[in-house]
């Protein structure tokens, strides 16, 4: 019985070696996780002024020691690196070595990788754009808090503009901002700690797209609204971008003969561009008024073309430009003659400081 006993230990015994021996060795440790021991930071400790001196080199080296990575560099470049100091303070847990190399590096070079899974190597801060990784949203999370990463981060909201103008107080020195994919998702490079931040911070900033009510809109006006209308349409282009719809999907035109003002608008827009058109109607018809109630009344001055301008050639351009005050005999303009620079203006007073700012416009 003993003996049967003795054989069966020695039978297990076996297979736990055989078994053993079959185990796939451990592979290297995953470099994000590596802690900053009290060990590894005590190398860097600076005993008078009661805090930790990182110096780029000898960080360089024990995290390719204990990541088991390897990291290209250029030694003297390293050495000429200035101490960080790093104070950490009671209870707080210390940045993981990879973090420790980042801020010793920082802010003019940053650890990148550079070919496989754990080879490394130190740039300029001007190559991270180029070198730093793209991941996706989800992996946020695994980087560490001073990995360089770019990721695209998904918006819902109808103003990116809003959204990236405020993520901006949160990039670091060298981090990008970018608005892509026709403003529904920004681009963002920055270090592992303020892409969270800001993946975090996009629903609160972020606002979900209302819905533009097109409504086409046609009004006669008794006024002249051409020098208007081009000012509206940028308007409405600038609506329908912040809206997230076509921009050619919005239009607005003036018919100069029938003086009718139509297009395909919002319809919250309707009633400004109605009291736009009002108001250029009011101020028609009080000139008007004033014209007949004294025909007789209006002003003369003379003004002086521009240089390398005569004054006949002068006097038709500012007709051109009042051409509707002109065939209404409210402004008329004679050049005194063919070599002359000098140009003789008649007209209604209301239209007197609108004529002299347009010859200072053109260079008379």
């Amino acid at each position: 019985m003993k003996r049967a006993t003795v054989a069966l230990v020695l039978a297990s015994l076996a297979l736990l070696s055989f078994a053993s021996a079959q185990e796939t060795p451990a592979g290297p440790p995953n470099w994000r996780k590596l802690r900053s021991t009290a060990a590894f930071l005590g190398k860097f400790w600076n005993r008078e002024a009661r805090r930790y001196d990182l110096q780029a080199l000898p960080l360089l080296q024990a995290f390719a020691d204990s990541a088991k990575v390897t990291i290209r560099y250029d030694e003297p470049t390293m050495l000429r690196v200035a101490p960080v100091a790093l104070a950490v303070g009671e209870g707080a847990e210390p940045p993981s070595q990879f973090d420790l190399v980042q801020l010793a590096l920082a802010p003019r070079y940053a650890l990148l990788p550079e070919s496989g899974e754990r080879a490394f190597g130190v740039f300029a801060a001007a190559d991270i754009p180029a070198r730093a990784p793209r991941v996706e949203e989800a992996q946020l999370d695994l980087l560490c808090a001073n990995e360089w990463a770019l990721a695209a981060l998904a918006l819902e909201g109808r103003d990116p503009r809003a959204v990236e103008k405020a993520l901006q107080t949160l990039k670091s020195i060298s981090g990008r901002i970018e608005i892509v994919n026709d403003g529904r998702s920004l681009l963002v490079l920055d270090i592992g700690a303020n892409l969270r931040r800001m993946k975090a911070l996009i629903p609160e900033l972020d606002r979900p797209r209302q819905p533009v009510d097109l409504v086409p809109y046609s009004r006669g006006a008794h006024s002249d609204v051409a020098r208007l209308v081009p000012h509206l349409r940028g308007v409405l282009v600038l609506l329908a971008r912040n809206a997230g719809i076509a921009p050619e999907s919005v239009y607005l035109a003036h018919d100069s003969e029938t003086g009718v003002v139509s297009g395909m608008i919002p319809r919250a827009l309707a009633g400004t561009l109605d009291a736009a058109i009002e108001a250029a109607d009011n101020q028609r018809a009080r000139a008007e008024a004033a014209a007949a109630a004294d025909p007789k009344r209006f002003v003369q001055f003379t003004l002086s073309a521009p240089v390398n301008t005569d004054g006949p050639r002068f006097a038709a351009r500012l007709r051109i430009f009042f051409e509707a005050e002109a065939n209404l005999a409210d402004a008329r303009f004679l050049a005194q003659d063919e070599k002359s620079p000098l140009v003789h203006v008649r007209c209604r007073p209301w239209l007197e400081t609108d004529i002299r700012e347009a010859a200072s416009l053109m260079g008379g």
